[in-house]
């Protein structure tokens, strides 16, 4: 008679249950909605970016439109730069992640150095862009990669948790855009 070794049915069937127990007893730690804000916020600063180094690379101005409350960033290719969307000029879309809206932090005061949080986009100086007939707050980036004006945008989450506040903030003279975390009251410089 042979001595075989090996594991039985039950012996796997036990193994599988352990773990489907376990990992059910981790999966509501994980927060998906602070990773969803993350990529929100990841995904503005990117828009920023990229509006930001095609101004310079096409030596004309980039315009810069928040839709705040349709949650989504527009920007325009200002060819004549005019500081309006015309008919021809080329306009891209930005949505923000599903689950993540524009909004207002809960304190006024967020990181250091930048303005009092008095809703979900602030700046010294804004202008108007229309956009599918509808005129929204605007910056520019120029050619030389400055933007127009410094301004915080905020992003949040449906549920608007302190831990779900994130701030993109963009500097006048460098044209940088940096993105941040409220972690507890304390706002801290994220994405590096």
């Amino acid at each position: 008679m042979r001595n075989y070794r090996a594991f039985t049915l039950i012996e796997m069937v036990i193994v599988v249950a352990l773990i489907a127990v376990i990992t059910a007893m981790a999966l509501p730690q994980v927060n998906y909605t602070a990773y969803r804000v993350d990529s929100g916020a990841r995904a503005v600063r990117a828009a920023f970016q990229r509006a930001e180094n095609y101004a310079v690379s096409s030596q004309h101005n980039q315009l810069v439109a928040i839709d705040v409350p349709n949650g989504e960033i527009y920007i325009v290719d200002d060819v004549n730069n005019n500081l309006a969307a015309d008919p021809g000029e080329h306009v891209i879309g930005v949505p923000l992640q599903d689950g993540v809206v524009f909004g207002t932090p809960p304190t006024s005061t967020t990181w250091a150095g930048a303005a009092l949080a008095t809703g979900p986009l602030n700046a010294a100086s804004l202008i108007n862009v229309t956009i599918n007939g509808n005129p929204l707050p605007a910056f520019v980036f120029r050619s030389d990669g400055a933007a127009s004006t410094t301004l915080q945008l905020y992003v949040t989450s449906l549920r608007h948790q302190v831990s779900d506040w994130r701030g993109i903030n963009v500097t006048q003279a460098t044209g940088r855009a940096d993105w941040y975390k409220d972690q507890a009251g304390v706002w801290v410089l994220a994405g590096l």
